[in-house]
């Protein structure tokens, strides 16, 4: 379940990568930065997983990390609902090719990759108290993204709504981390076990529902 929502959150990602590269006129230092970005990405996440276990302890870093979650999820959504009152975004500008340009072009995918890191342990951690099964999930997600992130991709542009899926599933996973630093709040502070974590069984029948409404309404979406 991980290498798979952890693959389709990373090549939604890929594709805000690829926007952000495109700003630069040189397909070279398009693809330059492109691999400095995906290099960039395993660097991160990387560095996300050592502090995994710590998150896991911590009452306050759960709920920070669920309030993220969630965050994430409502900021999706009411941008979606924007875009669709809306006129289409314009294409963006071009960059003229040169070191400073190229720089800040790498800056940003730097400073989108920390943030997409970020969600990806954020899930991951919701998910599971298991470290292990955190690191394979995220590393196994990062590598299949490697190798079929051009299925990813299309699956994106052929079904746009399946990234509403995957942000549902994030509000999920944000749902069942705040409960569970609930739980873990009272146990710290109070000394006392409240129960409110949701239960294993509650959380994967929710999964399973948003994976299913979610592609059929996904497939129901789909563009001209």
């Amino acid at each position: 379940m991980l290498v798979l929502l952890e693959a389709l959150l990373s090549a939604d990602n890929a594709l805000v990568l690829a926007i952000i590269a495109k700003r630069l006129t040189d397909k070279k230092a398009q693809s330059r930065a492109l691999t400095i970005g995906v290099a960039l990405s395993f660097v991160m996440r990387a560095a996300g997983l050592l502090v995994a276990k710590t998150i896991i302890h911590l009452w306050y870093l759960r709920g920070a990390g669920a309030l993220y979650l969630l965050y994430l999820c409502a900021a999706h959504f009411l941008k979606a609902r924007k875009h669709e009152t809306s006129e289409l975004p314009q294409e963006p500008t071009t960059v003229e090719m040169g070191k400073a340009a190229f720089r800040n072009i790498v800056i940003a995918l730097a400073l989108t990759d920390a943030a997409f890191a970020i969600d990806s342990i954020l899930v991951a951690v919701a998910m599971t108290d298991n470290i292990w099964v955190i690191y394979t999930g995220v590393g196994l997600g990062i590598i299949a993204l490697r190798f079929v992130s051009g299925f990813f991709l299309k699956l994106l542009e052929r079904y746009p709504a399946l990234d509403h899926a995957a942000y549902a599933l994030v509000g999920w996973a944000g749902v069942r981390l705040m409960s569970e630093a609930i739980d873990v709040f009272g146990e710290t502070v109070y000394h006392q076990h409240w129960g409110l974590a949701l239960p294993d069984v509650a959380f994967w029948v929710g999964m399973g529902a948003i994976i299913v409404l979610g592609t059929v309404y996904a497939v129901r979406k789909r563009p001209a």
